[in-house]
């Protein structure tokens, strides 16, 4: 049965959430007359779980790519999954986040392509359109179509999951074969840093010692390597998102943040024994009875990089250390042998003990102002100088974005700031025209974005000269970079030491003048490993003979600007 709204109680609906916005922003909490109002609403029926849209929805995308929508009411609200297939290949398969139905309406946002969908839903057809995270606008209409309990998206099936099932060797080895049929048939830049004898015996190697049945997580950790040594940020495997889901639950995940330096392992937090604390700093050697040199070569091994950057993949250690550690085998409770002050001891933490930051957080430039911990972009001036933070080049409000670039170029022009410090840690990437719109303010000359890749033509105005904006910034730039700063971030780093006189600082940028994308995702038949395959290479336009190796960075951050 559809439940919908009486104009009257769309008017009270309206008013609650534009009420609950404000404060939100304002952060005041909501009165008693307010909750009462909405658990009135609630009780009436008026907006609790929708089931206009549920069920499988099927149509054309672009008129080439058949696109399957998963829609299911769950305990938390609408749970859902998008699948797109070109001929009968599976080139995407990811969750939908923030499904809401208001009377016929019906918006989702699909994280993983930072693009959201709006649209309706009349009878057994859905019609609206996907925005992607340039602003540009792409139609969809799909039809409701049977579906069988297997078609449900998975975190809303019934059955229970299997954290770890087991493979016969037949079924191994046609996943290993499709992975590499599927790598050799799309990835642009297969034999970067391998020639094509080394990557076929990595492969063999691996196939030839598949004669017994293996778990998944000991097939993930064989496969998983031979995707990471292909040196491409963009070209990795997950778990079936079943296992994920279950591996990424508290209770398997290692509860300390950590650094690690080399082959060594620190604690970023203070543990409390009977003995008493353990203060933060105290070296980890073992998790579990495996040796810590041990452990972060597996899962060093595991990690996408560009060429195998160690920077990159260090910081992605750091960041993520207790999803790694989860994959390379090792789930809660943990067993942890320390050294501290010349003293070794012995400790057994519990994956639900969340000590000092949920996931290993506390990699290199992740304790430093309050500005980076800011969700979105951020600026503020100070005396001498001014810091811009732009945190991804995944812009959603694109107005709102340049908006505030031309705010803050304006603000510089009347001002006599000595130095913009350009603060760029962690950013992954985005899309490039964004990344395009800041160069413009840093250069004081016509740029090119990328060299023409005939295959994408969406990308036309990039392969020409852009000009600077005419508020463009004309002092001194310096940039802090880490280890996360990947894909679009990496190219606007090459065009802007190319096309300035700015410094780098804090330590090797994760990508630069080379990055690959366009990806299509697929399932491996028979373990339903997901891989992450790009398509298309996109070279910044900077001449071969100016791109610098190592890229320039200067020195490690300190405490002052």
């Amino acid at each position: 049965m559809t439940l919908t709204l009486r104009a009257s109680e769309m008017y009270l609906y309206h008013r609650i959430l534009s009420t609950i916005h404000v404060m939100k922003t304002t952060r005041t909490s909501p009165n008693r007359n307010m909750l009462v109002m909405f658990a009135l609403l609630w009780l009436q029926g008026s907006i609790c779980a929708q089931t206009l849209s549920s069920g499988t929805w099927e149509g054309p995308f672009m008129n080439d790519f058949r696109t399957v929508l998963l829609l299911s009411p769950g305990e938390n609200g609408m749970a859902g999954s998008i699948r797109m297939y070109a001929g009968d290949q599976m080139i995407q398969d990811d969750p939908l986040t923030r499904i809401r139905e208001e009377g016929n309406g019906l918006t989702f946002f699909i994280e993983a392509k930072d693009t959201r969908f709006e649209g309706t839903v009349e009878g057994n057809e859905m019609t609206g359109n996907f925005v992607f995270s340039d602003g540009s606008v792409h139609p969809l209409v799909v039809r409701r179509s049977p579906a069988g309990k297997e078609d449900l998206p998975s975190e809303v099936r019934t059955n229970e999951v299997d954290p770890n099932p087991v493979y016969p060797p037949g079924q191994l080895r046609a996943d290993l074969d499709f992975f590499q049929e599927a790598l050799f048939e799309n990835h642009p830049a297969l034999f970067r840093i391998l020639d094509r004898a080394d990557l076929d015996r990595a492969f063999e190697r691996v196939r030839t010692g598949l004669t017994d049945s293996l778990d998944l997580l000991s097939f993930y950790a064989l496969l998983a390597p031979l995707g990471a040594g292909i040196g491409c940020s963009h070209t990795g495997l997950r778990l079936p998102q079943a296992q994920e889901e279950f591996l990424l639950e508290p209770v398997h995940l290692f509860p300390l943040a950590v650094r690690s330096e080399g082959n060594r392992l620190f604690s970023c937090s203070e543990v409390r024994t009977m003995e008493g604390p353990v203060p933060p700093g105290f070296e980890i050697l073992s998790i579990n009875h495996k040796p810590v040199a041990d452990l972060l070569e597996t899962m060093g091994n595991m990690i996408p990089a560009e060429e195998r950057n160690p920077v990159a993949i260090r910081y992605e250690l750091n960041r993520n250390f207790a999803y790694w550690l989860a994959l390379a085998g090792q789930a809660g409770p943990f067993a942890v042998d320390y050294r501290a002050d010349g003293a070794t001891g012995s400790l057994n933490l519990r994956g639900e003990d969340r000590i000092g930051g949920a996931g290993g957080q506390g990699g290199p430039g992740h304790q430093s102002s309050e500005a980076i911990r800011t969700p979105g972009y951020a600026f503020h001036s100070e005396t001498g100088c001014a810091r811009l933070r732009i945190p991804s080049f995944s812009i959603r409000n694109m107005e709102d974005y340049l908006s505030f670039l031309d705010s803050v170029f304006l603000y510089l022009s009347t001002t006599s700031a000595d130095t913009l410090i350009l603060d760029l840690r962690d950013n992954n990437g985005g899309h490039p025209i964004f990344a395009a719109q800041l160069l413009s303010y840093l250069t004081d000359h016509p740029f090119t974005w990328f060299e023409r890749n005939p295959n994408v033509t969406e990308f036309e105005p990039l392969y020409h000269p852009m000009e600077p904006n005419p508020a463009h910034y004309t002092g001194p730039v310096l940039v802090d970079v880490n280890g996360g700063c990947l894909s679009a971030t990496g190219h606007f780093l090459s065009l802007l030491e190319y096309h300035s006189n700015a410094r780098f600082r804090g330590e090797a940028p994760g990508s630069t003048y080379v990055c690959n994308d366009f990806s299509i995702q697929t399932a491996l038949p028979h373990t339903g490993i997901r891989a992450n395959i790009p398509r298309e290479q996109f070279v910044a336009a900077v001449p071969e003979a100016a791109r610098k190796t190592p890229f320039p960075v200067e020195a490690p951050l300190s405490p002052g600007p």
